[in-house]
């Protein structure tokens, strides 16, 4: 009989994650400098010269909490995990 339920793990290229802090430089994270605007819309924040990134090139950005992971794809786009789903979504692969 075949199986119609199971706990599954998805199958996901391996990707490069830097982890954003605060005096730490991470490709792709703008607005780290004070009162240096980058010129973008902050999406659910005020200010674009917070910490942030811009998802797949966007003009619209994400702020970046310290501690939160900068996720880089395959093709380039970049997204943003937190600590605690970051975790329960990644693991660290061998080089």
């Amino acid at each position: 009989m075949k199986r119609t339920t199971m706990k599954v793990k998805e199958r996901r290229p391996v990707v490069q994650a830097e982890q954003w802090f605060p005096g730490r430089k991470v490709a792709g994270v703008n607005g780290v400098t004070p009162n240096m605007m980058c010129g973008c819309v902050i999406l659910y924040g005020e200010k674009s010269s917070t910490p942030h990134i811009h998802p797949n090139g966007s003009a619209h950005a994400l702020p970046v909490e310290p501690g939160d992971w900068v996720v880089t794809d395959l093709d380039g786009s970049m997204s943003i995990c937190g600590q605690d789903e970051f975790g329960g979504r990644y693991e660290e692969v061998a080089e």
